[in-house]
């Protein structure tokens, strides 16, 4: 299938939606401190907390004050990054990453040994590594790793980097704390923790400033960062959807620009890529962050490459990245629905799965040999390097949606033996299908202009909808089919050879196949039944 004419229809729901009213967002399950307001001019700004450590922490950088003292009294250690923004948040994290300012990760972590060993602790440290320059996975310097009181611990060096114009691969020398924290993404990931002098460092002046004022903003002009390293445009995006916060408008400015995207596509693997689109679909706002990819033209080009749509798509369709985005939050909406539940790894998959949604049904050559296969896998597995299980699971979620469609318009007739098979094949992805059914069928009014991540949840629904939703129900309840693709045959291979004295081979497969559907219409009937029924067949 080509999709054609999509432009057209995609521009009347742009045009519909702009019209609608603005929607009313659920409460947010996210601590209220951090929740976002409409637009950054408008935010009120986040109570910091101060740096508290629990037990542990105290124990462990209690004691690498000690060996700091003991064995290398010049050197400042320091806590960098994610650490200390989420502890001023009042988030726990367990995210320790000691930044040194003379010696190697490694160097300090010997120290360690060597000190544990003279007071005849050394059992207090283990499972020591490192971790080398890995650039393709974003590891621009060795890291040292070290177990100590149980708790996993990365020791680098404060760097600098420079950058070329033809890879997001730095050249690396040893930094000072300024320049390291100026060649880090964002100001709220560039605060230090002095565990020597007990105190938070914002060396770039603004990291506490943007972080009481939720802001996600670069410590240089976000041009300069983007280019550096332009995975940072889906980092930006990630941060704001999981704190909530809003991107600089500058730095918005910047992740629109050609260059900024040309360089994001050329210079950054798809598997890094992928990762991070992996941590959006599974975060707390996964709709906020497809309406961001969606807003800063992210979504056709760099989610949706550009070589696999000019396979499967007729000229180039406008409005797939807003009904990816539509699907999505709407998808997510009935996910929250008090009467619908849907476990935290299957609304990952329901998110990619509502993603990509608006590739089903299309189809492109792939591989050597230039089979045909869908879209949406392709993309999934292939361009984001996503594990096949995810892509197959989408598959499986997409597959049903086409399968019910069926049932609810008459195509196929709603039978236990018919529902049974159709869950059979998707498994236990099937009653996303039907999600995705109900949130193309319902409407959710979307302000253009309203920012806000929270969750919607929908109340009022379509009578599509709501039938996609009874069938669910029908199926649960009156069917009871939930599990049945795990329903065993009532006879084997060789009962049912000696009921139909066939012999070994296709003939007893299509018999078993029979049976399974018998099963399906008599759900009671149990190994008597089922040799009446093989016989029956036989005759």
């Amino acid at each position: 299938m080509r999709l054609a004419g999509v432009s057209s229809i995609f521009q009347c729901v742009r045009s519909a939606n702009r019209s609608l009213p603005r929607f009313i967002p659920s409460p947010s399950p996210f601590p209220a401190r951090l929740r976002a307001s409409a637009s950054a001019t408008s935010m009120n700004p986040i109570e910091l907390h101060p740096i508290s450590l629990n037990e542990l922490e105290q124990k462990i950088l209690s004691f690498l004050r000690t060996v700091t003292a003991a064995k290398c009294p010049t050197t400042t250690v320091r806590v960098a990054g994610g650490w200390v923004r989420d502890k001023l948040l009042g988030l726990d994290s367990d995210d320790l990453d000691i930044a040194l300012d003379n010696m190697m990760g490694m160097q300090f972590t010997e120290l360690i040994h060597q000190h544990l060993k003279e007071e005849g602790r050394e059992g207090d440290a283990s499972n020591t590594g490192l971790i080398k320059a890995n650039p393709e996975q974003s590891k621009h310097l060795e890291t040292a790793t070290l177990r100590l009181f149980g708790q996993m611990i990365d020791f680098v060096n404060l760097r600098s980097e420079e950058y070329s114009e033809s890879s997001r691969i730095p050249t690396i020398r040893i930094g000072t704390p300024s320049e390291d924290a100026y060649r880090r993404d964002f100001t709220m990931n560039a605060l230090f923790y002095n565990v020597t002098e007990e105190k938070v460092e914002d060396l770039t002046k603004r990291g506490v400033d943007d972080l009481r004022n939720r802001l996600v903003r670069t410590p240089l002009p976000p041009h300069t960062t983007l280019l550096d390293d332009p995975l940072r445009v889906m980092r930006a995006v990630r941060f704001a959807s999981r704190y909530a916060f809003s991107l600089d408008a500058d730095l918005s400015k910047s992740m629109k620009e050609a260059e900024i995207k040309s360089a994001l596509a050329e210079k950054v693997s798809k598997e890094r890529i992928g990762v991070e689109l992996d941590k959006m679909i599974s975060g707390r706002y996964p709709a906020h962050s497809v309406w961001l990819l969606h807003d800063h033209d992210l979504i056709e080009g760099v989610l949706f490459p550009k070589e696999l749509l000019s396979s499967a798509v007729e000229g180039t369709p406008d409005g797939l990245s807003f009904s990816a985005f539509d699907t999505v939050r709407k998808s997510l909406a009935l996910a929250m629905r008090d009467d619908i539940e849907v476990t935290k790894g299957h609304l990952r998959i329901l998110m990619l799965a509502s993603l990509f949604s608006p590739l089903s049904g299309c189809n492109v050559p792939f591989g050597k040999k230039g089979k045909e296969e869908p879209l949406p896998k392709v993309a999934i597995r292939e361009a984001m390097k996503l594990p096949n299980r995810d892509a197959e699971g989408s598959m499986k979620i997409l597959q049903a949606a086409d399968r019910f469609t069926q049932v609810l318009k008459g195509e196929v007739e709603k039978t236990r033996k018919n529902l049974g098979m159709i869950l059979r094949q998707i498994g236990e992805y099937w009653y996303l299908g039907l999600l995705i059914i109900a949130a193309k069928k319902c409407s959710l009014p979307f302000d253009f202009n309203h920012t806000s991540p929270a969750n919607e949840k929908l109340t009022e629904l379509s009578e599509d909808a709501l039938a996609a939703l009874a069938l669910m129900k029908e199926i649960r309840e009156e069917y009871q089919l939930d599990g049945v693709w795990s329903m065993k045959p009532l006879l084997n291979g060789k009962q049912v050879q000696d009921v139909t004295q066939c012999a070994k081979g296709p003939r007893v497969g299509e018999y078993v196949q029979k049976l399974i559907e018998w099963q399906l219409e008599n759900p009671k009937e149990g190994e008597e039944g089922a040799k009446a029924f093989l016989a029956s067949l036989r005759q």
